[in-house]
């Protein structure tokens, strides 16, 4: 396998795992999870941004802060950009109802505009590296 094959199943690898994040975000949500749905639509959102990152041979730390990956990110993500404005907002879904003590219940409608936006952030980052991937 040449080093661009390889960079490309890498990099499809991070949207496959987005993607079944995304999926996992609407089942959660159908069952009534909204907390749990929430978890899953910043994972989304930060292996969409991770897959950009690795396509674009950037180093990133492990973290969850979707922030912090937005600002390496936008340089690389052309039109599809856009879509990261105020996807920060899904860092807090990383830990904030994984464990007691959490500071509200959250509902349907805050969930489904997780899941709203990081399928958005997913569609757009995925057309793009798809286009660049040139197999």
């Amino acid at each position: 396998m040449s080093p661009h094959q390889t960079l490309v199943r890498e990099t499809r690898e991070w949207l496959e795992h987005a993607q079944a994040d995304l999926d996992a975000c609407a089942a959660l949500i159908a069952a009534g999870l909204s907390a749990e749905a929430l978890f899953h639509a910043q994972q989304c959102a930060e292996k969409t941004i991770k897959a950009v990152l690795t396509w674009h041979q950037v180093s990133f730390r492990k973290t969850h802060d979707l922030d912090e990956l937005k600002q390496v990110c936008l340089p690389l993500a052309g039109d599809a950009g856009a879509h990261l404005a105020g996807i920060e907002k899904l860092s807090q879904y990383a830990w904030r109802f994984r464990y007691p003590g959490a500071p509200y219940t959250p509902g349907r409608t805050e969930a489904e505009e997780a899941k709203q936006a990081a399928g958005r952030l997913l569609d757009a980052l995925s057309a793009q590296l798809e286009s660049q991937f040139g197999d």
